[in-house]
């Protein structure tokens, strides 16, 4: 399937069709090339804000690219949003793997908190799950407690399996 870079999601592999991507005042040539999305524009407020991230498979562009790590690797082209928006409006990838459900989780206040997690397709999902009490935590059950967890913002949820998701 054939998206526009700005609707890809973590986890994905993506193979860009003809781009060039601009680093400072050089142009590096991606025609073709295979990435693994490392961040999507759902993570708005954290920190990659407006951005989204492939790290490259094959390392042709590393040196131009090492300079800018990311946190998350050293060969990523970062697409910047709403900044560069029509720079990007025609950077098509295909998917060539779907984006696994990945693991989320959030300490959600009881007397004090506990450690819990989901699978989920998103920050948004998992939130709607911890909020319903969808749940699992390996600490101990909630059955005899009452969770504040209608008080969780998506910011209250964090990314735990990233490799999982790209191993997977």
């Amino acid at each position: 399937m054939k998206v526009n870079i700005k609707d890809v999601k973590i986890g994905q592999v993506v193979q860009f069709d003809r781009h060039a991507h601009w680093v400072i005042n050089d142009e590096l040539i991606c025609d073709f090339m295979c990435g693994t999305v490392m961040a999507d524009l759902s993570q708005n407020g954290k920190d990659w804000n407006g951005q989204v991230i492939v790290n490259l498979h094959n390392s042709e562009h590393r040196d131009k690219l090492e300079e800018f790590d990311t946190g998350i690797g050293k060969n990523n082209l970062i697409f910047l949003f709403p900044d560069e928006e029509e720079m990007y409006k025609d950077v098509v990838v295909t998917i060539i793997n779907e984006a696994p459900t990945a693991t989320y989780g959030a300490l959600i206040p009881v007397s004090g908190f506990v450690r819990a997690h989901v699978k989920a397709n998103s920050p948004q999902e998992a939130l709607r799950l911890f909020k319903n009490n969808e749940y699992d935590s390996d600490d101990f059950t909630l059955d005899d407690y009452e969770a504040i967890a209608t008080d969780l913002t998506v910011e209250d949820v964090v990314f735990l399996d990233a490799t999982d998701a790209i191993e997977q």
